[in-house]
């Protein structure tokens, strides 16, 4: 294997492993962690208490006033059950910045994190906060990538650019997912062409190797490619 080649390899492998993902708009950068899963585990990662209770005692009524609809806050917490807040979406009217969500969380004690196999993993984990009527329900939003259209790839490709020819370029694709080829994960985290005309294909499950259009898996099971876990400052 040539160096650009090993170099290429060095890139996917930092970006599949290391690069977590903020699933929402206003992101926050102080989390130490930055490899994780979306939700994995055999046993996901909760709160070790009662989610509700515990937010009736932190939250003021007067501050619930004119807050109508949902927030979510995505939260990460590393295999000894520290969590970081890491992103929050405000699908919400009013003023939400009163509850004051992101410090709350990180100030939390009682969190356990993601199991699989016996063993704690970093994970990503969403609350959702349903307000109404000066009232609120606390929820987990789990994550499955069998119900998000961005992680079952299928119909045409979306063209962005909108020149007057755009439409005649979904001719010239051909979608490759997991349902149709060896590829172990619809989102991509990064791709590169080496100088052998060899494409790069870096996933949250193993690097594919694209030549001549043959395609091959490379991850921990037939490579020396191997996770590193991380844990929150």
């Amino acid at each position: 294997m040539n160096k650009f080649i090993t170099l290429i390899l060095t890139l996917l492998l930092t970006l599949t492993v290391v690069k977590g993902q903020n699933l929402f708009p206003e992101k926050f950068n102080d989390c130490a962690l930055t490899q994780f899963c979306l939700d994995c585990g055999d046993t996901k990662g909760v709160y070790n208490g009662d989610l509700n209770a515990f937010f009736a005692n932190k939250f003021q009524v007067k501050n619930l006033k004119k807050i109508e609809g949902s927030v979510f806050v995505q939260i990460l917490i590393d295999t000894t059950g520290r969590q970081c807040v890491i992103s929050i979406g405000n699908k919400a009217t009013g003023n939400i910045s009163k509850l004051d969500l992101r410090n709350t969380i990180n100030e939390m004690i009682g969190w356990k994190p993601a199991i699989t196999d016996g063993k704690p993993e970093n994970v990503s984990i969403t609350l959702r906060f349903d307000f109404s009527n000066q009232n609120f329900k606390v929820s987990y939003d789990r994550f499955d990538p069998n119900t998000i259209t961005n992680m079952k790839s299928v119909g045409e490709s979306e063209v962005t650019n909108k020149a007057n020819n755009s439409k005649f370029l979904k001719n010239e694709f051909e979608v490759y997912t997991t349902q149709n080829s060896v590829i172990p994960w619809d989102m991509t985290r990064a791709i590169s062409i080496d100088t052998n005309n060899v494409v790069w294909l870096g996933t949250d499950n193993g690097i594919v190797k694209i030549e001549k259009n043959n395609f091959s898996v490379i991850n921990s099971t037939n490579s020396s490619l191997r996770a590193i876990r991380n844990q929150l400052a």
